[in-house]
């Protein structure tokens, strides 16, 4: 899922990316990538997780806190 905050009077221009994926090490795991719209900067995480429900229900979760942050799908 990709989400977008734009606010430019507070010069806020980001993105958001979670998904779940299968793994080499754990089971499952939620990948988590940020960064700027208008820039090169980029960061990726990845939160191992036992079970693919355990995982989507972390990226719920995540997706939830982002949103509230003023993040929209995009």
């Amino acid at each position: 899922m990709r989400l977008i905050r734009v606010d430019p009077p507070r010069r806020v221009y980001r993105w958001y990316v979670v998904a779940v994926q299968a793994t080499l090490f754990e089971p499952w795991a939620v990948v988590c990538g940020w960064g700027s719209l208008r820039t090169r900067y980029e960061r990726w995480r990845i939160i191992p997780c036992g079970s693919r429900g355990e995982a989507e229900e972390r990226m719920a979760t995540i997706v939830a806190q982002k949103r509230r942050r003023g993040y929209r799908e995009g």
